[in-house]
């Protein structure tokens, strides 16, 4: 695959990620170009078999060290659509948006791209009880708030 396949295989799933984590369509967008700047530049061979998670990783990294480096701008509304997402209009994106950094991301690693907990754990370098815990966690969350609806 060559790198203009692997961008338009994967670009949404990067940028969705990316928007969990920073909450700024900008910076998502920021951060996509980042992730395939750096496959252009490392010049590795990733199987493709490898490849979503890799750029997964990286993207879960790119983000992390963002938000320690404090570059962090205002946080902007989540925009009405996300790209691929199907689900914008539910008020579950918007509690799911809502919740701690670490629930939001292991929640949309598991059910909106897939990942199983031993993946995510890999993936966040954490173990998978500490996803086992956050997926319980933000179910909690979710399961309290959308109650009040």
């Amino acid at each position: 695959m060559d790198i203009s396949e692997i961008y338009e295989t994967y670009k949404n799933a990067v940028y969705r990620l990316a928007l969990v984590y920073l909450g700024s369509a900008a910076e998502a967008e920021d951060i996509v170009q980042d992730v395939f700047l750096k496959l252009i530049v490392c010049e590795r061979n990733i199987p493709p078999e490898k490849m979503r998670s890799w750029l997964l990783t990286v993207t879960a990294n790119l983000c992390k060290d963002r938000l320690r480096a404090g570059k962090r701008h205002p946080v902007e509304e989540l925009p009405e659509e996300l790209p691929d997402a199907g689900y914008a209009e539910s008020d579950l994106v918007t509690e799911v948006m809502a919740l701690p950094e670490g629930e939001r991301e292991v929640i949309h690693l598991f059910y909106y791209e897939g990942y199983s907990v031993k993946e995510i754990a890999r993936i966040l370098g954490i173990s998978g009880t500490a996803v086992t815990t956050r997926l319980s966690r933000a179910r909690k969350h979710l399961r309290e708030r959308l109650e009040e609806y």
